[in-house]
């Protein structure tokens, strides 16, 4: 016997001997009768008593699942899209209490396995009714389409007809697909059930991938219309010469409308269901790459809407019913970013606030070994700088509901961003601790993405179509542990998956959830390829509330039904749902956690709502733990139909009484130094308020563009007036107010970064009204990043050298405007912004700055000599990348504390930060252009690793291709290796603080506080403190986002601006959009608090990189003056 074989069996006999154990020592049937209430029935569970959480893998040979998904060598490489494999159903087809199990085989017979109790089951295939052997079964699901309430079974197939199995009773089923309208030859993968049209019927939505794919290796005929080569014949529609490349698509979707006279009608496209973002019909059919679908509630307006996950650049579709039988595209402002490889997608309450939230898998790799050596995209995805548009990009998405139809994207700050390569994401309160963890399925027959593999296949030149087939075999496995996240209740997801038991390596590609052993809490099984499936049971003991719905016909099972369980204040929401699953469903119950953390004192006991699509409700009070309802639909109630008034704001958004939009060039800051992090010309426009002594409105400054052009807005507290200052020379970044010869004046800086040959920065004197005396200094800085005015005089920030990032040539101080010979402050960082504050209280104004790769220092006024305090006050540790800083008392202790904003916990950076960030910079080519090395500790490694792999570096660092001729030699060694001799030459910075931070004056020190995790979704720059809501405590408005990136990595837009509303101690209540009444999609950069109006009451202004300046009135707060 083999070593392998030997482990095999010894793993089987184990499993043999725990599923024994399990049955001879666990009761998990309950003996208890049913108890009758009014609309609906109950009956007392019996949870097994473990002490733990997790699963337990039990065998599959005592279940008597001996069923395996067996896919050949010859039918893969026949059709490569075989490999995307099959899937699982769950559901008590014969009315037993028991769900039982249908697996899907992509060769061979796909089999049903009725549940005998007691985790036994039996194969009833051949007697049932539903031999499907040739058929290539991919997706399936247990669904009652016809009413009669006995579950239907549809399997849909790749190339097949597809089979409807018509429940007869009794155990019978027989095959109507061609009779009720669902045969078809295409690659139908995923599907889902839901009223689509509102007539009270389940409707179909079936995603097709493609029949099969030109990487089998499929010929494909072409010809030559006006000058341009086109694909003809079958692939005409499906594979497009693009730029000189074949770009495959998919097929159109399915969508089967159910006519309520047995049968479907399948929709067209173009007739109107669906619309496009003009709000016409369709004019284009199209042709996507679909793998899942799910029919759920998206916006919770009680209607079932449509999320469709494609692959490739096919991107994905949400669509949103509109109540009048149409469903349009969910807008791109809504949802600002897409998953490129879509394979499957989940919706739950992630944090309980009452939103339905969205995950999204695609496979990104988890090991920095194994990213290094994936293929890396062949076209940026985005244009860099560009804001308004919605780009795919390479990991999964978790889009978090705002609760105004609009999500924040914010997989990374949640720990989910990376998950391999996953084919089925599902949400489970796994622990039944109330809130929705969440289960992976991954792992592929064949490692793909292997980059090395395919260089080596593409070096062999032109091969014969019999020949080109067989390269699929060249690849590896790519055999990933199948993943587990616990939610941690706080939007973050700790990865569990060998501690609960799910981390098998089989590829894996199905799930299905079901109470299969009736203890209430739901078991799980795992459709995999070449391989048994994976049963798993749930070993949880707390206490749990399972829910069956028993729905008026024809929708007897209550899909789409939302259902909520509350105990006190708190809530759990969930929907009734069907299908949705990667090529799978679960069975229809749903389960709620009654554990004691979800009570209040007096609350042992809670109610559970149904809110019917019919638009009926059932209510039930007094709901015990450790309980199964069945709630029938006949004993609901009417809902009166509320018309919710819109929620007061705090802000009113007037800015269209400015109409002012700062227009900006998009520069290409990458084709001056081509491994910048990001961009650095995206930083303005800057802001400045200058307010009338009499309090009756003043005048708005706004920086202008690459142009350079200023606007001055003024205004009497009514209307508001523009003017346009002369331009300066080169854009305008900075503004501070100085006295000049005894009156106030405004001195403008104007940077050089963008000109081809920077030689110095401008800074001109403007008069209170525009007029201006001429340009007063030109000092030797070549970025200007800030101004500072003082006691101190006026500190010049200096930001990176252009075209050697991070070199900065230092920061200047002047202590008068006249000066011709500023001094220099000992600076070694980009310096990105700063504020004057009294810190120690002595009354004189002192300087504190926002570095970049270093802390937020601090420099004390002594008899208008500046001295260094960071490391005095313990700011020193804090090295992070800080955009801006201000002061106030938010603490209330008569202190000045400081906030400075950072770029969050929401970036590409974060799953890095096991240690600090490094970037090494140097010309490490000998080509005049410095060259940045992002770096991060590996803890599989133990080393520091750089961020990019071979790919993208040798496009930039020819040389490093020659010392690393393949991507698995880059991807094994440290960044002492990568850079050799150069090391030691390098100028190395580091950063270990990414979280926009308020630091609160102690007297000798500052205390670190994280802001709330609002402010840490997206990158913040400007930041104004006030008071808006008048409550005497001191709030903060951030301007958050940034999409100066690659087009091959994400954009930071998970903020739509944000108020903190302080509570005069430190602490901060992020608000809404709907609460603060702030919407500002794009780039925030300044941010100005004033009272613009003079009604006593702090107004917002904020400005947008390329974009609108905003302008929001207080109408919300309490008046100063009242």
């Amino acid at each position: 016997m083999t070593n392998v074989a030997q482990r095999d069996w010894i793993r089987t006999r184990f499993l043999v001997w725990v599923t024994l154990c399990l049955f001879s020592a666990t009761g998990t049937v309950s003996s208890q009768e049913w108890k009758t209430g009014q609309g609906f029935r109950q009956i007392k569970l019996a949870p097994q008593t473990t002490g733990r959480s997790g699963f337990t893998q039990l065998s599959n040979h005592v279940l008597g699942l001996m069923f395996t998904n067996r896919l050949s060598v010859a039918k893969m490489l026949d059709n490569n899209n075989l490999l995307n494999g099959a899937g699982v159903a769950s559901g008590d087809f014969d009315g037993d209490g028991l769900p039982d199990l249908f697996f899907s085989s992509l060769e061979g017979r796909s089999e049903l396995y009725r549940n005998l109790g007691g985790w036994r089951f039996t194969n009833v295939t051949v007697a049932a009714g539903v031999t499907t052997t040739n058929l290539a079964a991919t997706g399936a699901m247990f669904v009652d389409w016809n009413g009669d309430a006995k579950l239907d079974l549809i399997v849909m197939s790749c190339g097949g007809s597809n089979a409807c199995f018509l429940n007869l009773g009794g155990g019978r089923f027989t095959n109507v697909a061609p009779q009720v309208g669902l045969s078809w030859r295409l690659g139908s993968t995923g599907m889902a059930a839901g009223d689509l049209n509102g007539d009270g019927w389940l409707d179909l939505y079936v995603a097709n991938y493609g029949e099969n794919t030109i990487r089998s290796g499929i010929s494909l005929a072409t010809r030559t219309v006006n000058g341009k080569e086109v694909v003809t014949g079958r692939w005409a529609n499906r594979v497009k010469i693009i730029a000189g490349k074949l770009i495959e698509f998919g097929e159109p979707d399915s969508v089967a409308l159910n006519t309520g006279r047995g049968e479907f009608s399948i929709e067209s496209w173009k007739a109107g269901l669906f619309l496009g973002t003009d709000g016409k019909p369709l004019s284009v059919v199209p042709w996507d790459m679909g793998l899942s679908v799910a029919i759920r509630d998206l916006n919770g307006d009680g209607r079932p809407d449509i999320y469709v996950c494609n692959d490739f650049q096919t991107p994905d579709r949400i669509w949103l019913n509109d109540g009048q039988g149409h469903f349009a595209p969910m807008s791109e402002k809504a949802l600002r970013a897409l998953s490129h490889f879509s394979m499957s997608i989940d919706v739950a309450d992630v944090n309980r606030d009452g939103f339905m939230d969205i995950l999204v898998a695609d496979m990104k790799r988890r090991s920095h070994a194994s990213e290094m050596q994936q293929s890396e995209p062949a076209t940026e995805t985005t244009i860099p700088g560009e804001w308004e548009t919605r780009p795919q990009i390479r990991q999964n998405t978790l889009f978090l509901n705002r609760g105004d139809g609009t999500y924040a994207e914010i997989a990374e700050f949640a720990g989910l961003a990376a998950t391999d390569w996953t084919w089925c994401v599902a949400f489970l309160d796994i622990d039944l601790d109330g809130y929705e963890d969440v289960l992976v399925a991954n792992g592929h027959g064949f490692d793909t993405e292997n980059k090395d593999v395919s260089n080596q296949l593409k070096a062999k030149g032109t091969q014969t179509s019999s020949l080109s087939r067989t390269n699929l075999l060249a690849y590896p496995p790519l055999l990933t542990p199948n993943l587990a996240f616990k939610n941690g209740g706080n939007l973050k997801f700790t990865e569990r998956g060998k501690e609960w038991g799910f981390n098998s390596t089989q590829v894996s590609h199905g799930m299905s959830f079901a109470d299969f052993d009736g203890d209430g809490d739901l078991d799980v099984v795992v459709s995999c390829l070449n391989a048994p499936p994976l049963i798993y049971r749930n070993e949880t003991d707390a206490p749990r509330i399972a829910v069956r719905l028993k729905g008026m016909a024809p929708n007897v099972a209550g899909i789409g039904a939302r259902l909520t369980f509350t105990i006190g204040s708190r809530a759990q929401t969930q929907e009734m749902a069907v299908g949705g699953r990667y090529l799978s469903s679960d069975a229809a119950e749903r389960v709620f956690s009654a554990a004691p953390i979800w009570s209040h004192a007096g609350d042992s006991l809670g109610r559970l709502e149904v809110r019917w699509p019919s638009g009926k409700v059932s209510l039930i009070d007094k709901i015990e733990p450790n309980t199964r309802y069945e709630v029938d639909e006949a004993g609901s109630v009417a809902n009166p139909v509320s018309i919710k008034s819109p929620p007061s704001s705090l802000f009113t958004d007037v800015s269209t009484s400015v109409n002012l939009t700062v227009e900006d060039a998009v520069f290409d800051d990458f084709s001056r130094q081509p491994l910048l992090p990001r961009k650095l010309s995206t930083r303005g426009p800057p802001l400045l308020w200058l307010g009338k002594p009499d309090g009756k409105g003043g005048e708005l400054w706004v920086g202008g563009g690459q142009v350079g052009k200023i606007t001055r807005l003024t205004t009497d507290g009514v209307a508001w007036h523009a003017h346009e200052i002369v331009s300066v020379e080169t854009e305008t970044t900075a503004f501070a107010t100085v006295v000049w010869e005894g009156k106030p004046h405004v001195l403008v800086g104007a940077s050089g970064y963008r000109l081809p040959d920077p030689t110095g920065v401008n800074l001109t004197l403007f008069q209170r009204d525009g007029g201006l005396p001429g340009p007063v200094l030109a000092i030797s800085a070549t970025n200007l990043s800030c101004l500072v005015s003082g006691d101190f005089g006026v500190f010049v920030g200096e930001g990176s050298v252009p075209g050697a990032y991070p070199k900065s040539l230092g920061s200047r101080l002047i202590f008068r405007p006249s000066d011709s010979k500023p001094s220099a402050l000992a600076i070694g960082e980009v310096v990105n912004g700063g504020v004057a504050a009294d810190i120690d209280g002595d009354g004189k104004q002192d300087l504190v700055l926002a570095t970049e790769w270093g802390p937020v220092r601090v420099y004390l006024n002594r008899q208008g000599q500046l001295q260094e305090a960071t490391d005095s006050y313990g700011l020193s540790e804090f090295k992070g990348w800080w955009n801006t800083v201000i002061s106030g008392d938010f603490d209330g202790d008569g202190r000045t504390d400081l906030m400075a904003s950072n770029w969050g916990s929401n970036t590409r950076w974060q799953s890095r930060r096991t240690q600090t960030l490094r970037l090494y910079a140097g010309d490490f080519d000998s080509d005049g252009t410095t060259e940045c090395l992002e770096a991060f500790f590996d803890p599989e490694t133990q080393q520091f690793v750089p961020e990019h792999g071979l790919g993208f570096l040798s496009q930039f660092w020819p040389q490093i291709a020659q010392r690393f001729p393949t991507f698995r030699s880059l991807a094994t060694v440290g960044i002492d290796q990568v850079l050799g001799s150069d090391l030691n030459k390098a100028l190395r910075t580091e950063a270990n603080w990414l979280e926009t931070t308020l630091f609160l004056n102690r007297g000798d020190r500052f205390e670190a506080r994280i802001l709330p995790m609002e402010a840490q979704f997206a990158p913040v720059f400007g930041m104004a403190p006030a008071d808006f809501d008048g409550d005497g405590n001191l709030d903060v408005a951030l301007a958050q986002n940034f999409s100066g990136v690659r087009g091959m990595e994400p954009k930071m837009q998970g903020g739509r601006g944000l108020v903190l509303l302080g509570d005069g101690r430190g602490g901060f209540v992020a608000q809404t959009s709907e609460q603060s009444g702030l919407r500002v999609d794009g780039d925030g950069r300044a941010c100005i608090a004033a009272d613009f109006d003079g009604d006593g009451r702090p107004d917002l202004a904020m400005s947008q990189w390329n974009g609108e300046v905003k302008i929001f009135k207080n109408t919300g707060g309490r008046s100063a003056k009242k």
